[in-house]
């Protein structure tokens, strides 16, 4: 077990002098946490955004009762609140929650014409998408995995050692495993 630990730290030592992949980690670890950050922020002002409609359907809901008195216009002059509550996972996937309604205000006046209506707040930022977890996990993330294992071997044959190491190495995972391990790690 030690030499297993002293090989991945050996090669954890090797990475840490590999300027642009301490970089390239940094950068990828801020990415990730501004993208968690971002998630968390827009699932709590979605809740904060259905508790402030609650209070106010509740209001107008009110204010049509002392308004009417019979069943019909009471159905028909009050407005209907229908949300859809972010999920415990939301944050780390937004989804289509920007451009498709996740909440509404219905009432049957009109009731066609609020079929299509959308919330987007500004439709140009909804086209781009948001910055979530999931676009980190699907867009960045194979990004940096070809940039910590793109020069492997290569920087090892560009530089003539590939030879001796492969005759010295005492096993293909006391070589590569290591440094394979603790690239996919990082």
């Amino acid at each position: 077990m030690s030499y297993l630990l002293k090989q991945l730290v050996r090669e954890w030592r090797f990475l840490l002098r590999q300027k642009y992949l301490v970089v390239l980690l940094v950068c990828t670890f801020v990415m990730s946490g501004f993208a968690v950050y971002s998630g968390l922020s827009e699932v709590t002002q979605q809740k904060q955004t259905i508790e402030r409609l609650k209070a106010a359907d509740l209001t107008d809901l009110t204010n049509v009762q002392h308004k009417y008195d019979d069943a019909g216009s009471l159905a028909y002059y009050s407005f209907h609140l229908t949300y859809s509550s972010p999920s415990n996972l939301a944050f780390a996937a937004l989804g289509e929650r920007d451009i498709y309604p996740w909440k509404h205000r219905l009432n049957l006046l009109a009731l066609e014409g609020q079929i299509y209506e959308s919330d987007a707040q500004n439709a140009e930022l909804a086209q781009a998408g948001k910055i979530d977890f999931v676009f980190v996990l699907s867009a960045l993330a194979p990004l940096v995995i070809i940039l910590l294992f793109h020069d492997l071997f290569a920087s090892e044959r560009t530089s003539g050692r590939h030879d001796l190491l492969v005759t010295t190495a005492k096993s293909y995972f006391a070589l590569w495993g290591a440094r394979i391990t603790v690239r996919f790690i990082g």
